[in-house]
């Protein structure tokens, strides 16, 4: 994730306990997208990721996980006090 562009990849392990690339999905941010946080920045480019691969998602009966690098979502599983 960058200021300016939002990307995700998809992989599958295969037999061989090797992890393969599927599926890459980047964009440029539109100029509301820009105004985002960085929080909201990153859960964009899950949430677009997901609507992108959603077929390939669906199909799977196995859950699947979501890597990401930044520790700012972990402000998303707490608590916080609105005004």
């Amino acid at each position: 994730m960058s200021d300016f562009v939002l990307g995700a990849y998809l992989l599958q392990k295969h037999t061989d306990k090797v992890w393969h690339l599927v599926a890459y999905y980047s964009r440029k941010l539109t100029p509301p997208e820009l105004n985002y946080n960085i929080y909201n920045k990153e859960l964009l480019g899950i949430v677009t990721a997901l609507k992108k691969w959603r077929a390939f998602l669906q199909s799977i009966i196995e859950s699947f996980i979501v890597k990401t690098d930044h520790k700012n979502l972990i402000g998303f599983l707490t608590t916080k006090e609105l005004n």
